[in-house]
């Protein structure tokens, strides 16, 4: 029969006790190194657009003459797409009607008719006022440079690149952020608005594959 100790414990239960806080330790240890890996990876930026300075001559999609227009990129299977789309809602909330969007996903040069199907693609034809485009095989993301999910470039009614940038905190988060203010600047005509912020999505590689955008 195994011992017990003063305060009637089984001794073989109270040897066990430093092997289990060192588990406990271990685990905790594991969580907060994964924690932490995780809240740097949402708040690292991603590679931004080598943006035109004009708006290029060659490009498929339209810029409209009497105002702005904003241009989004996006990859359809890129999990950040949510958080830009519901930031872009809000401001065209504030600006409709001033501000023309052409929104753009970049997709493989073989990808079939079920993109149209996708929960991203859905989400932002619900939008008031935006455009859709399928980029296939990247034609148009080259032209304007874009690299990553969640770009955003806002050119001026005669063409000239205002700004280029993201539109969310972090990747996939909500919030108030740089970027939405720079482009509420520029809409309200403020001198000394920002003309980047950071850009946060996954990457708009050439030549894409359904499965998995690079993050």
């Amino acid at each position: 029969m195994a011992g017990v100790d003063t305060l009637g414990m089984p001794l073989l239960a109270r040897g066990r006790r430093p092997l289990v806080l060192f588990a406990c330790a271990v685990w905790l240890s594991v969580l907060l190194v994964g924690f932490s890996a995780l809240a740097r990876h949402s708040a690292e930026p991603c590679l931004p657009a080598l943006a035109p300075e004009r708006w290029p001559a060659a490009a498929p999609i339209a810029r409209a003459a009497q105002q702005p227009t904003l241009v989004l990129f996006l990859h359809p299977l890129c999990p950040c797409t949510h958080a830009t789309l519901a930031e872009l809602e809000v401001l065209l909330q504030r600006w409709e009607g001033e501000l023309s969007v052409e929104t753009v996903f970049t997709v493989d040069t073989d990808a079939d008719g079920q993109w149209m199907e996708n929960d991203s693609f859905r989400e932002a034809a619900h939008i008031p006022g935006v455009r859709l485009s399928i980029d296939r095989g990247g034609r148009i993301a080259q032209l304007f440079g874009a690299r990553t999910s969640g770009q955003v470039l806002l050119y001026a009614a005669d063409g000239r690149r205002l700004f280029a940038g993201g539109i969310t905190l972090a990747r996939g988060h909500l919030g108030d952020n740089q970027g939405i203010e720079a482009l509420d600047a520029w809409m309200r005509g403020a001198s000394g608005a920002a003309s980047a912020t950071p850009v946060y999505g996954c990457g708009l590689v050439l030549p894409l594959t359904a499965g998995s955008p690079r993050e």
